[in-house]
């Protein structure tokens, strides 16, 4: 009996979004990215209506770092176009060349590199 007053209870109080600011807050930092505007949803739109949207949104979104994740220098083409192990971990030939003196391992699988 308890339960389904429990039930009744969870389904006649508003549904709680777990989020740390609400789009219309004027106490909201600005600085912060602006979701619905990046990828179109909506403020009151339903979860699996916003996790359907973001999934897309992150499919349309290039796998390649703007940057080098070991120095944070802006990849070049050269550096962009370089891929020196299977697993596609992108870094600067800089980095590459340190890397291969030191332990000659991947940085993202840990694999050694073939040369």
């Amino acid at each position: 009996m308890a339960l389904k007053t429990e039930a009744k209870e969870a389904k006649d109080k508003p549904l709680i979004t777990r989020r740390a600011w609400s789009a219309n807050d004027a106490l909201r930092p600005q600085s912060l990215p602006n979701l619905s505007k990046k990828i179109g949803i909506s403020s009151d739109c339903e979860l699996n209506i916003c996790l359907g949207n973001l999934t897309q949104a992150c499919q349309n979104i290039t796998s390649h770092p703007a940057s080098c994740p070991i120095c944070c220098e802006d990849l070049d083409p050269t550096d962009s176009s370089f891929q020196p192990c299977t697993c596609r971990f992108r870094l600067c030939l800089f980095c590459h060349k340190r890397i291969l003196e030191a332990d000659s391992r991947c940085p993202g699988c840990r694999k050694h590199y073939s040369c």
